[in-house]
């Protein structure tokens, strides 16, 4: 039996003007608490049969202020409480099969949202309001899946997972498959396939703020991905191994905040929509893994891919989709300088260039192309459970900016990255 849980809070100034919002003014920031309390019960009979239980509580607080331009202070907030139940069975092997079955149950029992903005009406979909947004939502899930052992070199891994969005969406279906194979001693090969989904919550669904810079989302679908992989590690020997994979996915029903007009003082308004028609990706990556000793660790990582938008057109022949860089890659290296007590590690990451949000003084415009150097000092003192280090990020101090969304004003809808960074680390575990 395993009782956890967690509580964090966090407070986040907002300085990039986003929402109509005065820059660089105090008072514009967010606060998030998010907690949750959980029980898990695991037994095994003597003849192999599993049950596996879990019961969690979860909560969220959440409250954004925000001094909007011209027209004073306002704030958004949302309050979530919603609880969870599942019961899983793992069945006894036989044949080279093992089964397994279960269903959950997630009741978001409350769910109340709110946005006040001077001068326009106040959205609130608390109890005793009027309108059609709902205060909760109840899903019922079930899956089930077989890890099958066809032979010595050779297993498949295949399960079916359906979720009721009863009083919305109704039932999603998603499969996933994984043939494993080891095709020779030092090889092992991974054929993946897999369907997924991401329902959109009531904020998405339902929000606005009165027109200030959000209107409500119309008719709002979940989004789903399809995807083949194929993955390939070889082990050169006890130090080095490599790993290739390449990948192909399909989105559909993408959800974005896109544009949604603009108001006579150019406000740019943003709504949550789906994107019609189809999201290609299509991808490849390599890794080299050198481990020299105890605590040593060098890595050099590449990838390359593409996403595009294809509505309309033939595959991978549309737009590039913003935020998506085709060129990234990583060294990395680790090393201890006395063992288990005070260890160096640095890396080197490069991220391509990247199109923003679509801009009509400057469609095409790509930014965000860096190369940042990282150091750090880091170790433990496992006495007392404590665990250290020291860290400066952006050793260049490269200051790009990176694609954000429409609700931000600065050019290409991009936002400035601090330079040059140091990080402080101390923690104890008990």
């Amino acid at each position: 039996m395993t009782l956890s849980g967690s509580y964090n809070w966090r407070r986040k100034a907002v300085p990039t003007a986003a929402f109509d919002t005065v820059f660089g003014a105090p008072g514009t920031q967010t606060a998030d608490r998010r907690g949750f309390l959980e029980a898990q019960v695991a037994h095994t009979f003597a003849n192999g049969l599993g049950i596996d239980a879990r019961a969690a509580f979860d909560a969220e607080r959440y409250r954004g202020d925000w001094q909007y331009r011209g027209a004073g202070p306002g704030y958004d907030s949302s309050f979530e409480n919603w609880g969870t139940g599942e019961l899983r069975f793992r069945l006894p092997a036989m044949g080279g099969h093992r089964l397994f079955l279960g269903g959950e149950i997630q009741d978001r029992f409350r769910v109340h949202v709110r946005s006040v903005t001077p001068g326009k009406q106040t959205f609130d979909n608390g109890a005793g309001n009027p309108g059609a947004v709902p205060d909760g939502e109840v899903i019922y899930s079930a899956y089930a899946g077989d890890d099958w052992r066809i032979s010595p070199r050779l297993l498949l891994d295949a399960a079916v997972r359906i979720d009721d969005y009863a009083d919305s969406f109704g039932a999603v279906v998603n499969p996933r498959i994984a043939l494993i194979a080891q095709p020779y001693a030092a090889g092992t090969t991974k054929l993946l396939f897999g369907r997924a989904f991401r329902a959109p919550g009531i904020y998405e669904r339902f929000f606005n703020d009165g027109g200030a810079s959000q209107i409500a989302a119309q008719d709002l679908r979940p989004e789903r991905v399809t995807t083949f992989e194929v993955e390939h590690s070889h082990q050169l020997n006890d130090e080095v191994s490599l790993l290739v994979a390449g990948y192909l996915s399909r989105i559909e029903k993408l959800i974005r905040a896109a544009p949604a007009g603009t108001l006579a003082d150019g406000t740019v308004l943003s709504q949550f929509q789906n994107r019609e028609g189809f999201v290609h990706g299509a991808g490849a990556e390599a890794e080299v893994r050198w481990t020299a000793g105890p605590g040593v660790l060098f890595s050099a990582w590449y990838a390359w891919s593409l996403v595009r938008d294809d509505t309309g057109t033939g595959l991978f022949q549309g737009a590039a989709i913003p935020n998506s860089p085709q060129h990234t890659g990583a060294v990395r290296l680790l090393y201890p300088l006395v063992p288990q007590v005070l260890s160096v590690s640095t890396e080197a990451v490069y991220g391509g260039p990247r199109h923003t949000v679509s801009d009509s003084t400057e469609p095409d415009r790509l930014l965000g192309e860096s190369l940042q150097w990282n150091v750090g000092l880091s170790g433990e003192y496992a006495r007392w459970n404590l665990r250290y280090g020291a860290f400066v990020y952006d050793l260049l101090d490269e200051r790009v900016s990176l694609p954000g969304g429409p609700e931000i004003p600065f050019p290409g809808h991009a936002v400035p990255q601090i330079g040059r960074t140091l990080r402080l680390q101390l923690a104890a575990s008990f």
